[in-house]
């Protein structure tokens, strides 16, 4: 019974610093030859770099700004006791450091900050993870390229 190749999954464009990446072009491309592979990987990974190197730093500015917030907050509730959450404004009858720490987590601008640090996380996440991926590409490519000479030439693939 013959199997049909199963369809693979739609990858999605990455658009990042006014440029669209097609992974799912690049990462499905048939590459016969390794010319344009060499062209196009290497760039394509550059980019990449680029790209993890921006969102790293990023990321490590959001994590002051996390700090910066959660700072602010503190100062702010632990001098007046109030703390606004979903346009309610709440009076802390008795200041604990307990109770001025909780109203710290759900302050908006701290809320805010973590979110943001979430997402650039996300992001190195993803674009390292790309990386490899573009990386895997370039290698199977060489190989098949190593083999394909090989058998053409009948001589042993290259390592």
């Amino acid at each position: 019974m013959a199997h049909d190749d199963p369809e693979l999954p739609l990858l999605s464009e990455v658009e990042l610093q006014g440029y669209t990446l097609d992974v799912d072009f690049f990462l499905k491309k048939d590459y016969d030859d390794i010319g344009s592979a060499s062209q196009e990987l290497p760039a394509l990974a550059e980019w990449i770099n680029m790209m993890v190197q921006y969102y790293a730093e990023e990321r490590i500015i959001a994590k002051h700004e996390i700090k910066e917030a959660e700072a602010k907050a503190y100062f702010r509730i632990s001098s007046d006791g109030e703390f606004t959450v979903d346009g309610v404004t709440t009076l802390i009858a008795k200041k604990t450091e307990a109770l001025v720490a909780r109203a710290v987590d759900i302050d908006p601008d701290v809320m805010k900050a973590h979110r943001r640090y979430a997402r650039l996380s996300g992001w190195v996440t993803r674009l390292q993870n790309l990386q490899l991926s573009f990386q895997s590409k370039l290698d199977l490519v060489r190989s098949t390229e190593s083999t394909r000479r090989a058998v053409f030439t009948n001589e042993p693939p290259e390592e």
